[in-house]
């Protein structure tokens, strides 16, 4: 009799500490998921937080890995590995969660896309993007159109490029994202530029930018982002004095956007153009010493192709 009521006891014991950590685990994701939104690198610091020993149910371990790619991506996180993301796809493709499984789609398609595995990231994309429609899911659908449209423009179908920009911003604008869908019309300006319509590009932007200063309260971020377009169009129109002065107009914003390597590559040509040449020898420096990444690089060359052809210095050329 003893001996039964302490395995009785034993096993109550068991069931209550996996209850518990059950209990703790759902809780721990809960909250992860309900501050992506809102606080994603709060969001991240749960996430990472969790001991992976206490991961021991297979939906716990698909829905933590959706999470934390989800985690890692909202935090500008680009990554280019693919085996956790691949944990949460394998689980929904067995078990009846469509949304679960398209946002699955989703980041798997943006991590083969960051890697470069265009062909691959389309069809994922693709897939998320069919499965967006079938729930007749608005957000869902902006977002698939928006990175199968970084998609086509990595791989030179611009005018599909286009074609998708625009669904995106019409969906954004339905599931009531209208930032969302200004930011898919200063993408579409890019996809312009892209097909050598410059004038249009620079119409777009006006436009959008004009729409974004009669907003309360004005959305100043935006309004960088559309002045940062506008420097490269004017570089590219050979409308150097409006490229310096939509520079310098962006300077006196206050914002979170970092210049890229590329940026003062084409900052430094501006002022190369109009022949000012210690503002050219300062952003030229400060591009030098900008981190580069690929296309960071390429543009950085052919800056420097410019510079010696400009100063005369042919051996460099």
């Amino acid at each position: 009799m003893y001996k039964l009521l302490l395995v009785c006891l034993i096993l109550f014991g068991i069931s209550l500490a996996a209850c518990h950590r059950q209990s703790a685990v759902a809780s721990m994701l809960s909250s992860a998921d309900s501050l992506m939104d809102r606080r994603p690198d709060s969001s991240l610091a749960v996430l990472e937080n969790i001991p992976p020993v206490l991961l021991t149910e297979k939906d716990e371990q698909a829905h933590y890995a959706l999470l934390l790619t989800k985690a890692r991506h909202k935090n500008y996180i680009d990554e280019t590995d693919d085996s956790l993301i691949n944990i949460a796809l394998k689980y929904y493709r067995r078990h009846s969660s469509d949304s679960l499984l398209m946002q699955s789609l989703f980041y798997k398609a943006t991590i083969l896309y960051n890697s470069a595995n265009y062909s691959q990231a389309i069809i994922s994309a693709t897939k998320a993007e069919d499965i967006a429609r079938e729930l007749n899911d608005n957000y869902w659908i902006a977002r698939t159109c928006e990175l199968i449209s970084d998609i086509y423009t990595m791989t030179y179908y611009r005018e599909e490029a286009v074609n998708y920009t625009l669904e995106a911003s019409k969906y954004y604008l339905k599931s009531g994202k209208k930032t969302n869908s200004m930011y898919a019309l200063l993408d579409l300006a890019s996809c312009y530029a892209n097909l050598g319509n410059y004038n249009r590009s620079i119409q777009l932007i006006d436009s959008i930018k004009n729409i974004a200063y009669k907003d309360h309260p004005i959305d100043s971020t935006f309004i960088a982002c559309c002045i940062k377009s506008s420097i490269t169009l004017y570089l590219w129109t050979g409308e150097y004095h409006k490229s310096k002065y939509a520079f310098e107009n962006l300077s006196k914003f206050k914002t979170n956007i970092n210049l890229t390597a590329t940026d003062y590559a084409r900052i430094t040509e501006i002022y190369l153009n109009l022949g000012e040449k210690d503002s050219t020898e300062k952003y030229l420096n400060i591009t030098l010493n900008k981190d580069q990444r690929l296309l960071d690089k390429i543009s950085v060359q052919s800056l420097l192709l410019n510079y010696h052809k400009k100063t005369h210095n042919y051996k460099k050329v």
